[in-house]
């Protein structure tokens, strides 16, 4: 069934090796980081948030497993920050948002952007040409959620999650964890 949702729907990306993808944010983008933890199940009951990014203006997302593409300082580093995601086979990077060129009636109804889903451990990095900083905790601030979130961020998050679960399971899958 064709619904409204999956016409304005761009593309899946499998992210395989030898990758980096650079993903532009506009104010009113979601990234959603989604985890298979239950093969057995189905539908949404498959699969879990790990993170999410509000994002804005300025915003951009690096998909990156080449070396060479990767910010220096996390080639080696095993921390993470929270604009720092690693994720594995089978883990999907849902980017929803407000339609690109769109017309006034549409303006405020979320669209699906960007599945992608990864073949092979990967890293997301969140970077800014504005940046956040929070000195307490020594970390840029990026994609940070407000509490409440708005009934469009709501709107988003379930869009996201729906289309995610209609794709069904990924056909690979990291039994690391």
């Amino acid at each position: 069934m064709v619904t409204e949702e999956s016409k304005s729907f761009k593309k899946k990306v499998l992210f395989g090796s030898d990758n980096t993808l650079r993903l532009s944010c506009r104010s009113g983008d979601y990234a959603l980081w989604l985890r298979c933890t239950d093969m057995f199940a189905s539908g949404k009951d498959a699969f879990q948030i790990r993170d999410l990014w509000e994002l804005k203006d300025g915003d951009h997302i690096l998909i990156a497993n080449r070396e060479c593409d990767m910010p220096p300082d996390l080639i080696d580093c095993e921390l993470d920050g929270p604009n720092i995601w690693r994720l594995v086979a089978g883990d999907r990077l849902v980017q929803v948002g407000l339609p690109r060129g769109a017309t006034s009636d549409k303006a405020d109804t979320p669209v699906m952007l960007e599945i992608i889903e990864c073949k092979q451990d990967t890293l997301v990095f969140g970077d800014s040409t504005v940046p956040r900083f929070d000195k307490e905790i020594g970390f840029p601030l990026f994609g940070t959620f407000p509490s409440a979130p708005s009934p469009f961020a709501k709107e988003a998050i379930q869009l996201a999650v729906k289309m995610n679960a209609s794709l069904g399971l990924p056909r690979t899958l990291d039994m690391g964890e």
